[in-house]
């Protein structure tokens, strides 16, 4: 294998199948449209029109990509269904960093819950200079970072509604040796806080893959619509020391 930072990557890890390009350096992330995500990178987003490349293999259900030039980054991906889910993934790295999950939705009153749960696979390499991944199914085993020490369910239902909200949610640091699955929900990381300790591997080795998913609504919502302009898998800190 070759070591983190320089590792083999793949083109259209949000879809269902396989597809390889060359090699990725550890430098800042290309645009999720052009494909590929370099390990080491500091995030992995999905904004815009990104949603319409997306769309075309990544792994989702009961969303649709709109474009609407009037909204933040000229489109988003909405449901209105319950259970209604998508997956994306990157190879996170180094191992004792500090990660989160942020997002741009609206909220409003027939809006829903989702969770924002985590799978990982191994990078199998197949290769010197190529690898191979493929993101989990929907179903099985998924995991969060566990109460209270970070938030992973959001309640997107308001009152008042607003058409544009940033939030950091899903604190956690991937503490797993090199190549280690994740097993267990989080735990609380007391160097950080308001943070959990994830015990899958966090070397590049191992692609981190999170699903959001609307599962349940408040009481008073009428329906369980979801609109989400962008999101994205952030390394906000390393070894303690915060970073951006």
């Amino acid at each position: 294998m070759t070591a983190p930072f320089q590792r083999p990557s793949v083109e259209g890890v949000l879809g269902n199948h396989e597809k390889r390009i060359g090699t990725l350096e550890a430098v800042a992330p290309p645009s999720v449209a052009s494909g590929g995500y370099p390990a080491g990178a500091t995030k992995y987003a999905l904004t815009g029109q990104d949603w319409w490349w997306y769309r075309q293999g990544g792994d989702y259900s009961g969303f649709t990509a709109v474009t609407d030039t009037t909204k933040p980054y000229t489109g988003y991906f909405e449901s209105t269904a319950q259970n209604a889910y998508f997956i994306f993934g990157a190879p996170i790295s180094p191992v004792n960093g500090l990660w989160c999950v942020d997002f741009w939705i609206a909220v409003g009153t027939d809006y829903g819950k989702f969770d924002l749960e985590w799978q990982t696979t191994p990078s199998n390499v197949v290769g010197e200079t190529d690898q191979a991944v493929k993101e989990p199914d929907s179903t099985g085993t998924w995991y969060n970072t566990g109460s209270p020490f970070t938030g992973w369910q959001y309640d997107a239902y308001a009152a008042v509604p607003s058409d544009f909200l940033d939030t950091q949610y899903c604190r956690f640091d991937p503490v797993g040796t090199p190549g280690t699955m994740l097993t267990a929900d989080g735990v609380q990381d007391t160097r950080y806080l308001n943070a959990a300790k994830m015990n899958g591997g966090g070397d590049g080795d191992v692609w981190w893959w999170l699903r959001l998913k609307v599962k349940t609504k408040h009481a008073s919502s009428a329906g369980y619509r979801c609109r989400v302009y962008g999101i994205q898998i952030r390394r906000i800190a390393t070894l303690g020391v915060t970073i951006n």
